[in-house]
């Protein structure tokens, strides 16, 4: 199914039939996210903020607050919300992705301080709110920037790995963080970015 997760009747909408049809909800993985650069290039700064903040910050919070609704009434559940190593530092002046009035970092700090809020607040209740902090991952979101193999280039060598991550190498956190093997851990903010942060 889809749905606009900037609008509280459509992630409503989405909790609604995953329990219809699956009778509980159990998990909720908050990826859905763009970056000023898969905005309309016609936008001026202001429009490229509201869109940016509109799906990764206060798309993050809405599905969590449908969600955890469903989950009190199991009581527990498992969120994982997917943030980015930008919402724990600042892009490298090294690659021209900001001017420092970039909406990306901004709406991925937000991410992590909901994690860490919600986190606390609700492990009382059983519900696990976690998040990933995925380093420069191989997708359509950076698809954009690594065609120029200088930004390639740059981006490749800020990890302290030496290369940049493939989608399944932060799936597998995700899985892992929602499944019951990570009955302990609760309010965390994971980086799996290849040892960028600690670089």
């Amino acid at each position: 199914m889809t749905a606009d997760v900037t609008q509280r009747a459509d992630t409503e909408d989405v909790v609604e039939k995953a329990v219809a049809r699956f009778g509980r909800l159990d998990v909720l993985v908050n990826s859905a996210g763009i970056t000023p650069r898969t905005v309309d290039a016609s936008a001026d700064f202001e429009a490229r903020w509201d869109a940016v903040m509109a799906v990764n910050a206060k798309g993050t919070f809405l599905m969590c607050h449908t969600a955890v609704e469903a989950m009190r009434r199991n009581r527990g559940g498992a969120i994982v919300n997917v943030a980015s190593i930008m919402g724990l530092v600042g892009y490298p002046t090294s690659l021209p992705l900001s001017d420092g009035f970039t909406a990306y970092p901004h709406s991925k700090g937000s991410v992590v301080q909901l994690t860490r809020d919600m986190g606390v607040r609700l492990a009382q209740e059983g519900i696990r709110v976690n998040a990933v902090c995925p380093g420069f991952v191989y997708t359509a979101l950076t698809a954009n920037a690594t065609d120029d193999p200088e930004v390639h280039e740059t981006m490749r060598k800020l990890h302290a790995l030496g290369r940049m991550g493939q989608p399944e190498e932060i799936a597998n956190v995700i899985a892992f963080l929602a499944s019951d093997e990570a009955s302990f851990v609760a309010a965390a903010i994971w980086a799996v970015d290849g040892g960028y942060t600690a670089a």
